[in-house]
C-alpha cells in the first residue's frame, strides 16, 4: 500500500497547529472557572430535562479568549485570531 502524503502549505500548517493548541488551552482555563463548571451542569440538566436552558456566557468565555490570545502573540509573535 503507497503512502500518500498531502501537503500543506507552511502558514496553512502552522494556523492549524495554533488552532489546536489555542483549543487545548481555552479548555484547560475554562475548566479551571468555576462558572464555566457551573454552565456545563447546567447544560448537562438541561440536555437531561431536569432543568431550563441555561445562558451561554458570552462575554467571560470572549475574556478568557481574550487573554488566550495574548498568551498565544507571547509565545508566536505575528499570531493573529
Amino acid at each position: 500500500m503507497a503512502l500518500m502524503l498531502l501537503a500543506l502549505p507552511v502558514r496553512q500548517l502552522r494556523s492549524t497547529q495554533h488552532a489546536e493548541e489555542k483549543n487545548r488551552e481555552m479548555m484547560r482555563r475554562l475548566w479551571l472557572c468555576e462558572w464555566f463548571v457551573a454552565y456545563r451542569e447546567a447544560l448537562e440538566q438541561y440536555r437531561d430535562g431536569r432543568a431550563r436552558r441555561p445562558v451561554y456566557p458570552n462575554r467571560r468565555v470572549e475574556q478568557l479568549e481574550r487573554e488566550v490570545d495574548a498568551w498565544m502573540r507571547s509565545k508566536y509573535p505575528g499570531y493573529e485570531r
